[in-house]
């Protein structure tokens, strides 16, 4: 049974003239594998601010697709990799939780600029169980807990360089190879803000905080900890046999055409039974 409840299907949480705060399920891309390009699959419409329904997607279709099926505006704004179209940023394949996708030009370059000054701030729900310091990691902080921040650099790890591993300063250490492969927020560490913890013995909850993140950097930082997300394979999770417990809960951010600051959430569902 799986630690985290989840919803199956998309859907549409706020809808404004400017963009769309879409729920992405767990096992969905969030835009087109660049190979497939900006190809479009049929789907079933849904419409705005509804509940999830029970239309279907097509195989290998992305939230993306989902959502210009019934948006179709969404095609014609193109950010950083035209396929990616108006999405602002990305939820990994088995995350489940809220992405904010732009419906016009102009609300993607003001939202965009926001990404880049952190103001766009991104709320995460993880459940993790305790387990000894995983092979590639460097010695973890020694210090953590709600009100902390875990930041570091990272580099690509393991077969197929499909995960990542945290990289601390100062980077004495590595090779002029390695420091190529370094990603680092506009030449600074990546942040990751534990905003609360809550420990019901053999599972921890953390709450997170974004603003500005990396591919993995929460599943990464938490492994560091000593803290892999349930069910997160890659990073050495506990398996209980559900989906990856981690949950994009809100989000918040200014109206491009106000300058407001506005703020979407949806309740994290914890299943108490399996904790």
């Amino acid at each position: 049974m799986s630690v985290l409840k989840q919803n199956i299907e998309p859907y549409v949480l706020a809808a404004d003239a400017s963009y769309l705060v879409v729920f992405k399920p767990p096992r969905l891309h969030s835009v087109p594998l660049h190979r497939v390009g900006q190809a479009q699959t049929k789907v079933s419409a849904c419409p705005a601010n509804s509940a999830p329904t029970s239309s279907r997607l097509e195989p290998h279709s992305s939230l993306l697709d989902w959502c210009a099926a019934q948006f179709t505006e969404l095609r014609r704004v193109h950010g950083k990799h035209p396929w990616e179209g108006g999405v602002l940023h990305r939820l990994d394949y088995e995350v489940q939780g809220l992405i904010l996708v732009a419906r016009t030009q102009e609300a993607l370059d003001a939202l965009s600029a926001q990404q880049e000054a952190g103001l766009f701030i991104k709320d995460y729900t993880a459940l993790s169980a305790p387990r000894a310091q995983l092979p590639g990691f460097p010695q973890p902080p020694s210090v953590y807990g709600a009100s902390c921040v875990i930041e570091s650099g990272f580099r690509p790890f393991g077969p197929g360089r499909k995960a990542v591993r945290p990289v601390v300063f100062p980077l004495t250490r590595m090779t002029g190879k390695h420091v190529k492969e370094l990603a680092l927020d506009q030449g600074k560490p990546y942040q990751t803000e534990i905003a609360e913890t809550r420990d019901f013995g053999d599972y921890v909850q953390f709450t997170l905080r974004l603003r500005r993140g990396f591919r993995h950097q929460i599943r990464c930082h938490l492994a560091w900890l000593g803290y892999p997300i349930l069910n997160d394979a890659l990073y050495g999770g506990a398996d209980t046999n559900g989906t990856l417990c981690l949950h994009a809960h809100a989000i918040s951010f200014l109206k491009p055409d106000s300058g407001i600051r506005v703020s979407y959430s949806t309740a994290p569902k914890l299943n108490r039974r399996a904790l």
